[in-house]
Order: structure tokens, then sequence, then C-alpha cells
């Protein structure tokens, strides 16, 4: 939840000194530049140069006085990337990813109780598929799909991405993303990201639209009057940290675990107000993901970053090719410079002129040393291939191809070939995916959207979040093959002897099967419908019993008054001598 400044700030311990706040903002993010100028310097600019070239900002272009970059202006940026395996792999790694782990075509989660008996109650059950289903819309809606497609594509590359989850009035949550370069990371004493500083640039138009013209620097208001540039550009800085005055009984932006601070970098005066907006967040509203973490490193390394050799390699081998075939196609025309002195047009490029001592009008072309075509493309599909393994291309594009018809045996092969991949796996499901689930949560909860939850569950009780992608599914395929082939045994056990199915709870068995395969909970009976079902189904079998019995005391009636008594027959006797 955000909570606004509409006042003074007045924080734990009393009224903050915003100027000093500001500084200290400012020198964290001037202290972090050293770090970032190393990882642009040193891999982005090669990564945005030779594979995303339209992904990145301020790695290696300087910005226009105005603050525009040619980044900006929609022109073509990939006259550098000759080759595009590396990049098409990447497109098909991210897809098989997405496939894999959050599709967006079917539910990849369900939010179970810590406490596993709670949730064979059947209410606890239904309240917790309804949860799924709400926080599911609204990650729909905030468009949390599309970020984390950004994500995954950004963290191949570069090997690091971030997207924040903003409260909005309209969608209920609002998921944005910044590309690589926009941003800079902080991280705290166990190495978990927890700062971000974000170097945006805004119009003074867009400027009063988002913060006001009575929080705007007067340089920003100038820009805003009459006769002025209201589409002139400013750099802003807006950093979200740990809130220092913290405190869990307070109120106001006191009582906000995180801080998102707006001011302006470079162009403020003393006079103007040390920051653009104060806003407080209950809980971090960004999350990062990183492929791979070296040592202490800030930063991830990515799969690109791996290959970025072979990658280099490939393109000057693909210049190659395209100069060779270009020779053999237009190769050099050695002609007499007695052609060159009338003007002859040899329909050549490249023409060297000589003086012959035999024949003055030949025209030949010049043999040159070049490596043959086949042998180059040869060459070039090697080291492609090697790529395409480098960034999971060919193990990833597995998981596509699995279909509604895959056993689980198929579905757990699958998994078992992608465990190469399982460090990222538990990060992106661990660290990113799951707070991006349990941030729609609370968003959605602020808003009243998550019922009440059923009084089985006591207070204070936690939950958790089981994924069901595909690779999960995988993973618990292997449980699900066991629970069968238990069944399995046990029923050639019981044919053997009937009384071991006392041991057998065939329900438990069909609820924890039910569990793994993330099915509805509406697809089984509640214990209060059952126990209604199996008082219906008693009834009916007394009422049955009793319509029997009374067929049986009419059918006995009948016969006995049908029955003829002659002299000697055995009830003559017996009515001769009650007589008696």
């Amino acid at each position: 939840m955000a909570y606004d400044r509409s006042k003074p700030v007045k924080l734990f311990g009393g009224r903050v000194d915003e100027v000093k706040l500001q500084k200290d903002v400012a020198s964290r993010f001037e202290s972090l530049q050293t770090e970032f100028d190393g990882w642009r310097d040193g891999t982005w600019k090669q990564i945005q140069e030779c594979v995303l070239p339209y992904s990145g900002r301020n790695l290696a272009t300087a910005r226009r006085q105005d603050g525009t970059l040619d980044e900006d202006d929609g022109s073509r940026r990939d006259d550098k990337r000759i080759n595009s395996t590396a990049y098409n792999a990447l497109i098909t790694t991210r897809a098989g990813l997405i496939e894999g782990l959050a599709p967006q075509s079917r539910p990849f989660f369900v939010p179970r109780m810590r406490n596993d008996e709670l949730n064979s109650i059947h209410s606890v059950y239904k309240w917790l598929w309804d949860v799924k289903n709400i926080v599911l819309l609204a990650m729909e809606k905030s468009g949390a799909y599309d970020s984390i497609a950004h994500c995954m594509l950004e963290t191949l590359g570069f090997g690091t991405s971030i997207v924040y989850t903003w409260e909005d009035m309209e969608t209920i949550a609002r998921c944005e993303t910044d590309t690589i370069g926009e941003y800079r990371l902080a991280k705290d004493a166990r190495g978990e990201i927890n700062s971000v500083y974000r170097e945006k640039w805004m119009s003074a138009a867009n400027m009063r639209e988002a913060f006001g013209e009575e929080n705007l620097p007067q340089c920003v208001k100038n820009a805003l009057m009459e006769g002025k540039n209201p589409n002139e550009r400013f750099c802003y800085i807006h950093a979200i940290e740990p809130n220092g005055y913290y405190s869990e009984e307070a109120r106001g932006l006191s009582g906000m675990k995180y801080l998102s601070m707006y001011y302006l970098k470079d162009k403020a005066t003393a006079s103007d107000k040390p920051f653009l907006r104060i806003k407080g967040f209950t809980s971090k509203p960004f999350e990062v993901l990183r492929w791979d973490v070296e040592g202490n490193a800030t930063y991830g390394d990515s799969p690109v970053k791996q290959c970025l050799g072979e990658i280099k390699q490939v393109h000057e081998l693909t210049v190659d090719l395209l100069r060779s075939t270009e020779k053999q196609v237009s190769p050099t025309i050695a002609a007499p410079d007695s052609l060159k002195s009338v003007g002859a047009k040899l329909g050549a490029d490249r023409v060297i002129y000589y003086s012959p001592p035999d024949n003055p009008q030949s025209i030949k072309p010049i043999q040159e040393n070049f490596i043959s075509i086949e042998t180059l493309n040869e060459v070039i599909a090697t080291i492609e291939d090697r790529i395409k393994t480098a960034l999971f291309n060919k193990a990833l594009q597995a998981i596509t191809e699995i279909t509604k018809e895959s056993t689980a045996y198929e579905i757990s092969k699958v998994y078992e070939e992608k465990m190469i991949l399982g460090g990222f796996v538990q990060r992106f499901n661990n660290k990113f995916l799951r707070r991006l689930i349990e941030r729609h949560f609370e968003i959605c909860q602020n808003h009243g959207l998550i019922p009440p939850a059923p009084q089985e569950i006591p207070d204070g009780e936690e939950w958790t979040i089981e994924f069901t992608s595909l690779l999960a599914q995988a993973q618990r395929s292997i449980g699900i093959s066991s629970i069968e082939q238990s069944m399995a045994f046990k029923a050639r056990i019981v044919a053997l002897d009937p009384t071991v199915v006392d041991y057998i709870d065939a329900r438990e068995h069909m609820e924890v099967y039910d569990r793994n395969l993330g099915l509805p909970p509406k697809m089984t009976r509640s214990e209060e419908e059952v126990q209604q079902i199996r008082a219906e189904r008693q009834r009916q079998q007394q009422a049955m019993e009793q319509m029997k019995n009374a067929d049986k005391m009419a059918n006995a009636v009948k016969t006995a008054n049908e029955v003829q008594i002659d002299d000697n027959s055995m009830l003559a006797k017996l009515a001769e001598q009650a007589q008696v």
C-alpha cells in the first residue's frame, strides 16, 4: 500500500531533515556508479552491440544536451549485429522458459497452507483455489506476463532484470520494467538486493502532471512559463530503499518499510524542495531477477556473456563469408592499361590495369587466395551450434513440444534433461516469481478483493505457494508414478489376501493424487456433502428393505388364504385338537 506525502514529512523520532536525507540518497546513488561503469563498459555494451541492440539505455552513446539518446529517435541500431543466431536462440530459450515456468495460457501455481492437514479440509482447499484465481486475474490485468517476458530476455542477455509492481486505481496492480542501464542496484549484508536507484528523464509538462507544479524546482517551472519550452527534458532520480526510520507501531511514512523518493539530479538549487515526492510502501515494491551471481557481485552473469567469444567469432566469420562470396561473384579484373585510356566499361568493382607483354587486349580475373564458401559455412554452422547449446536453445525447445497427450514418464524425462537449469529455475521460482505473486496478493488484499479465510484456518497460520508449471509437474510426475505403482502393487496383494484392504486409505490416496496434479477442489465433494449423500443413500436402502419386507408379508398372507384345508391335512387335525 502506498502512502503519499501531503504535509511535511514526520518520521520516527520527529521531523526528518529532508535536505540531509536527499544528500544521503544522492551520495548512495553516486557511490554505486563505479561498479555500474565496470559492468557497462566491460560487458553490457558488447552484448548490446552483438545481440540485443534495442535493449539497454545509457550504455554505448552519450546523451544530447536536451537529454535525449540516439535510442529515443527510433533509428535502426542493429547494424553491428551481422549474425542473428544468438538473438534467435535467446527468443527460443525465453519461449521455452516461459512455457515451462509461467505460461499465461494455464495456471502455474496454487497457494497451500504450511500445515498440510489444513489442505485436506474442503473449505480451506476451496478458499485457496479462489485466492489463486483472483491473483491470476490481477496478474493478467497488471501486465505481469509482459513484464516476465521482458525480464526473461534481459536476464538471458545481460544477466539482470527488474520489475516493479505498483498499486493502480484502474487495474488494481500495474507492473513496470526498466531496461539495463536505467537503474543502479544495492544489496544488504546478506547479499540480497534491497535498494534500487532509477535514472529517468521527463519533460517539464509531464513532471507537472506527475508531481504537481508546487513541488517542482524553479528550473522546471521556468520551462513551463509562457514562451518557454514545456517539452524540455530533465533528469531525475527515483530511489527505493529500506526505511531507516521504520517503526512497526508508527503510522504514516514511519510505518512504511520502504521509502520511495524522487529528486532532480543536477539542476536543483538550495531554495528548491529537496524532493519532488516521497512515498512509502509496506513491502518491497520491486523484485530483481539474476541469472547467476559470482561471489559478492551485485549484478548477475548471463548465458550470453559466457559465449560472447563465440558470438563475436561467428560475426567475423560471417563477414568473411560475405566477402568471399563477393570475391567469387565479382572478382578483381586485370585489364591492359590501354583500356583505361579509352574509358572502357568493364562491369567490375575492382580493376587492376597493367601492361601485358604478349596480348594487350587480354582481360581476366585475378585468382585470389580465399577459403571456400562450403568450408566457411561448415565452420559457421559448428560455432552456431555451440552458441545454441550455450544458450540452452536445444534443451528448452523440448518443453514447447510437450503436449497434453505426453505421458508422465515423457514429462519426467524432459525434467531430468532440464536439471542443467536447476539453479536458475529455483531462483526464478523462489526469489522472483513467488515474490511477484505475493505482491499481487498483498495489493488485492489491500483493495478488499481476497475473501475472508474460513474458520478452520487458525489466526496467524502461514501459507505458501506451490508451483504447478510444466517443469513443476514434471518433477511431481515422478511422485504420481510412485502412487500409481503403489496402488497397482496393493491391488495384487488384496487379490491374495482381501483383509489387507483394511489398511488402505483410498480417500487419502485420491486426495494426494489430485493435489499433485493441481486439480480444482470442486472435483471432490466436501465432508458435509459426503455425509448427506451417505445419509440419503441409507434412507433409500431402509425404504427399499421395508418395501421388500412388506411384499414378503403380503405374499405370506395371500398364500395362507389360498391354502385348502381337507379332513386329512395337518391343519385340520390341529383345528380339531383346538376345539376339544
